[in-house]
């Protein structure tokens, strides 16, 4: 069972996906998703990076429906949210696989340099994607980088993505990466 503050920050995920403000998150977020990514990085739309991304929002999509649509109305109701990430939650190899397929995402679309690196900039342009104001980078990056390059690197991102789902702690600088919760 999820706790009152992992219920909050899973709730601020909900809205994150919920990308044109229904209340639920259906195919059509994961397709604005993907017109606000692709439009950042202006690829073509026949690009094969833009291919590659159209096809992972996709199958995060599927995955996400095939689990948490326990109505199958071909969307997914917080209730749903809820449901599903806590049991995403409690299986170490389901939660592996949905951060795994987040790491890819997000640093192939958002390490616009391909250095192996988030920046602070870079984490604002995720957060703007997301619905989520890129001021708010300037104000959770510097609370979550580990270097002192001011950048953090797939593996440091993993480990806040941890602490962001499962840290009861109210002062982790992880609850507040993806924004206020």
């Amino acid at each position: 069972m999820v706790t009152e503050i992992q219920r909050r920050k899973l709730v601020k995920l909900f809205s994150m996906y919920d990308t044109n403000n229904t209340g639920s998150v259906s195919r059509s977020d994961f397709d604005l998703l993907f017109k606000k990514m692709s439009s950042l990085r202006n690829w073509s739309l026949r690009s094969p990076k833009c291919l590659v991304l159209q096809d992972k929002l996709t199958r995060m999509w599927t995955n996400l429906s095939k689990q948490a649509d326990l109505t199958h109305n071909k969307q997914v109701s917080l209730a749903e949210w809820l449901v599903y990430k806590e049991s995403v939650l409690s299986h170490e190899q389901a939660y592996t696989d949905e951060v795994k397929s987040l790491m890819e995402l997000l640093f192939d679309v958002f390490d616009k340099n391909g250095d192996g690196y988030i920046s602070q900039d870079e984490w604002g342009e995720f957060l703007s994607a997301y619905n989520v104001s890129p001021v708010y980078a300037a104000e959770v990056f510097p609370a979550l980088k580990k270097a002192e390059e001011g950048r953090l690197t797939k593996e440091e991102l993993t480990a806040l993505v941890y602490d962001f789902y499962y840290s009861n702690d109210p002062n982790n600088p992880a609850n507040s990466m993806f924004g206020p919760y």
